[in-house]
């Protein structure tokens, strides 16, 4: 008669919500500083490879 709550943590550090038979599940969305960390390790990796072409 009443829906059912479960809230589950899933293995990627997202969150999963099931009420009844529908389930919502969503994953965090990483910070901008990771994306810069991203790009800086890119940009290194680069200027590597140009220099041993070198």
């Amino acid at each position: 008669m009443f829906p059912k709550n479960d809230t589950k943590t899933c293995n990627n550090g997202g969150v999963a919500v099931s009420i009844d038979n529908v389930q919502v599940s969503y994953s965090a969305i990483p910070e901008p500083s990771a994306f810069g960390l991203l790009a800086g390790l890119g940009a290194l990796a680069l200027v590597a490879s140009r220099r041993r072409r070198k």
